[in-house]
Formats: structure tokens, C-alpha cells, sequence
């Protein structure tokens, strides 16, 4: 498989044709057999109900499977989307301390913003699907272009997967990117096999926006998914899919190389061993994909490919000190062999440089750098490369 650095312009293609509102949403009450609409005309109403109509029959039978009675339609805008799915006003702690992962382990610039970028990605959703209730958002939604109905193909396999199948999402990062590429490889692949039938230009190959790291992130399930499910349907059809959701991939890693699942090669259990008097404020496993992404902004993307290929399993922890105001990340991540771990060690010093870091200590096995604000510190140990990333916050306290 090839990426490239996407330009603004596909950026735009992979929000607007796909949405990252998770299908098993929040809805629950029970709505019967009935459409509903919000704000919408009646014209538009009629044009997109008969259009949803006519999709729902052919994806019924590409996927082998009927819709539910229970199952309702919304016509939204995107001020309502912004509302009621977009992120608050101001961040929340929770957001804020996700905001300092992603920035201390180097996956976004010190000046990135967890707000601006969940109102981007939130306001290009051209279709949603939650729970029975798909949403179709009005201005975003263009009735005379074939994108539309394979827009409306994807979602209505959300409503198919939410009432068939009952997938767990992982407490981990690199867990439900994992899941999200099982259920929207297969709604994209049912929406290819949609276009194909019905005569839609097929959808460019997506490229990973690299330029907007964010985006990259939340674009993980879209950009790999579908070549993860079509694998699984080469080996055993519909049946080896449908069974994937009672024993979902349970790494990117794992998506990224399908055949890694079958296989059931699983991710290690890796331990960090910190000197800290505190409990860490978040800790996550990150993944092969998201460790692709941090090396892949800033070096030739074949070279950071190679390199996050050995991946292992990970372990990351970040803590605050009250008194300095002190952020404290590591990241501890466990390779294949001692080949992969010196392949990243030596990969991640090359990424660091080209960020213009200062070096300020150096031994054979380990190096520190100075950059921004931070202080990074890599070590290399066996099988493993221990990541320190140190910044002294001014301002507020948490």
C-alpha cells in the first residue's frame, strides 16, 4: 500500500465523504418505525428519503443482511452538529491533558489546539450514523453528486453493524483505532461494492493528510480499514467479517498487517517503571500506526514506515508535578527484535534533528535533546527505547 502527503484539497475529500462519529452512539429511545426531520424543506425531505430508500435496498443485499424497522432519519445543519457533537466552548481537563500527550510526544507542534482541531474535523460531516438514526447534515449535503449516495451507503452500514453486531471499544488508543478500522473498513467496502454496481466513479485513493498530524490520527480507520476487511473477505466472505466483531483486531498494528490477525499475533504487555510520587494522569498504549504518524511528519515517510514496522506493544504515562509545574511523558515501547529497537532508536534521533533539536548529551545508548520548551531523552536497552520528554509549564496548575 502507498500514501502520500495529501494536499488541502483531499484533506476536505476525507472529511466530507466520511465521518468519525462513532455508530454505537448515545440514542436509545425507542422511535418505532418512523422518519424524522429537522429543519429541512419539504422538497429536500421527499428527494432525501426516496435517495435513502434506494440505497438501503442494494446495501441490504451486498451485505446479506436487512435493516432494522426500528431505524429513523434526522435532517440536520451543521450549527446543530457544532451543538451537539462538536467539543465545548473550552476544553475540558480531559482534553487539555490529551493535548499535552499528543504535544510532548511529538505528534503535533507546541502550538497545536485540541479545540480547533475537533471543530474542524466535526464541522465536515456530511452524514452520521448513531445508534438506528442516521443524519443526514443538510449544507453538507449535496443531492446531485454520486458522493452523496455513497456517503448514504457507508452510514446505513453503521445502523446494520449497530444492530447485528456488539463490539466492545478498548480502553486504549491504539485498541479502538483497531476496532474503528474493522467497522469502517466494512462500511466502505460495502459502499465501493455500492459504486461499483451502480456505475459511481470510484473514490480516490485517500492519502494521509500528514500535514495536519490530527486529522492523520482520526483518519486512521478510513485510510486502512477497508484494505483490513477486504483481506478478511478474500479469505472467507462476509461470514470471516461478521466474525471479526465477536474477536476484533486488537492493535493497528494488526490492521496494518492483516495477516498479523489471523495469525492472532497480539500486542506485549509492556510495564513502565517510573520514579514518581504521584499517580500518572493518563496513560495509554499508542500503537504502531501512531508512532508511524510521529516519525512520518518530519522524515521520509518509507523510512518511518520501516521503522514503526518492528512495533511490539508500548506503554505511555504522563505525570505533573504541582510544585514546578513540571509535565513529565514516557513512553516505553517494546520491538520485535534488538534490530527493530535500534531501527527506531536511530530513525527517532534522525526525526528529532530534522526538528533543528540541540543536542546536550550523548552516550552510545543514549541521547538527550533540547527543543521548544521540552527536554527529550532516549535510551536504548534490548528490545526496548525508553522515550523522557520533560516541560515546565508557566501558567495554570492542574
Amino acid at each position: 500500500m502507498k500514501y502520500i502527503r495529501s494536499s488541502v484539497y483531499m484533506l476536505v475529500l476525507i472529511l466530507v465523504v466520511i465521518m468519525v462519529f462513532t455508530f454505537y452512539g448515545v440514542i436509545k429511545e425507542n422511535i418505532g418505525e418512523q422518519y424524522s426531520t429537522y429543519e429541512a424543506s419539504s422538497n429536500t425531505k421527499s428527494k432525501i428519503l426516496r435517495i435513502v430508500d434506494e440505497v438501503k435496498s442494494l446495501v441490504e443485499k451486498i451485505r446479506n443482511l436487512r435493516f432494522p424497522y426500528k431505524m429513523q432519519i434526522r435532517i440536520i445543519n451543521t450549527t446543530w452538529v457544532l451543538e451537539h457533537w462538536g467539543p465545548p466552548p473550552k476544553p475540558s481537563k480531559e482534553m487539555l491533558i490529551k493535548e499535552i500527550v499528543y504535544k510532548l510526544s511529538l505528534l503535533v507542534p507546541p502550538n497545536f489546539s485540541i479545540i480547533s482541531g475537533e471543530r474542524r474535523w466535526t464541522a465536515s460531516f456530511m452524514a452520521a450514523a448513531a445508534g438506528y438514526t442516521l443524519y443526514i447534515v443538510e449544507d453538507n449535503f449535496d443531492l446531485e453528486k454520486p458522493v452523496a449516495r455513497r456517503a448514504l451507503a457507508h452510514e446505513l452500514v453503521h445502523i446494520l453493524q449497530y444492530h447485528y453486531f456488539h463490539v466492545a471499544y478498548p480502553s486504549t488508543l491504539d485498541g479502538r483505532l483497531a476496532v474503528l478500522a474493522l467497522i469502517e473498513g466494512d462500511a466502505d467496502l460495502v459502499a465501493d461494492t455500492f459504486c461499483n454496481l451502480t456505475g459511481i466513479p470510484p473514490r480516490p485513493r485517500l492519502g494521509l493528510p500528514l500535514n495536519n498530524p490530527y486529522i492523520a490520527l482520526h483518519s486512521f480507520p478510513y485510510i486502512f480499514g477497508e484494505d483490513f476487511v477486504l483481506f478478511l473477505y478474500s479469505k472467507g466472505g462476509w461470514d470471516l467479517v461478521n466474525k471479526a466483531y465477536t474477536n476484533p483486531p486488537r492493535s493497528t498494528e494488526q490492521i496494518m498487517n492483516p495477516e498479523k490477525y489471523l495469525e492472532n499475533e497480539e500486542p506485549v504487555k509492556v510495564e513502565l517503571q517510573v520514579n514518581e510520587s504521584t499517580d500518572p494522569l493518563y496513560t495509554d498504549v499508542m500503537g504502531e500506526y501512531y508512532i508511524l504518524l510521529v516519525l512520518a511528519t518530519k522524515i521520509d515517510f518509507k523510512e518511518a514506515y520501516k521503522a514503526a514496522q518492528g512495533w511490539g506493544g508500548d506503554m505511555l504515562a504522563l505525570f505533573h508535578d504541582n510544585n514546578t509545574n513540571t509535565w513529565t511523558l514516557y513512553w516505553n515501547i517494546t520491538w520485535d527484535t534488538t534490530n527493530d529497537a535500534q531501527e527506531f532508536y536511530k530513525t527517532f534521533n534522525e526525526a528529532l534533528v530534522s526538528l533543528n533539536a540541540s543536542k546536550i548529551n550523548e552516550s552510545m545508548l543514549m541521547k538527550k535533546y533540547q527543543i521548544w520548551d521540552y527536554t527529550i531523552e532516549i535510551k536504548l536497552y534490548g528490545q526496548n527505547t525508553f522515550i523522557i520528554v520533560e516541560w515546565r509549564e508557566a501558567g495554570t496548575k492542574y
